[in-house]
């Protein structure tokens, strides 16, 4: 795929898109979360975090992809992905949700 691919516990959750937040719905208890693409596709190595989830409710993930910096002709690209707070990832997952029903209209 063009994106990384999200995982979680080394199950694969789908394709994440830069600068967006998605809701991840799973079972109580700590997880491993991984974000993870060929180093020649994407030129980043894979990063992870353990996440703790509550029974009953989501966490909101934002990934992102960031310039770091320019030398001459080169920029260097710096990528990563943080669990946001829930009231702010479920404002961003509804309007994701509200633009998206609004182009298929």
């Amino acid at each position: 795929g063009v994106f990384p691919d999200l995982y979680v516990d080394k199950s694969d959750r789908g394709a994440l898109t830069n600068a967006s937040v998605i809701a991840l719905n799973t079972t109580p208890g700590e997880h491993i979360l991984a974000v993870k693409g060929s180093i020649l596709t994407y030129g980043f190595s894979d990063v992870t975090m353990i996440a703790k989830v509550e029974q009953g409710k989501p966490i909101y993930i934002e990934y992102a992809v960031i310039l770091a910096g320019t030398t001459g002709l080169s920029n260097t690209w710096q990528y990563g992905f943080k669990i946001v707070d829930p009231a702010v990832g479920a404002i961003e997952v509804d309007d994701l949700i509200s633009r998206v029903s609004t182009q298929e209209k």
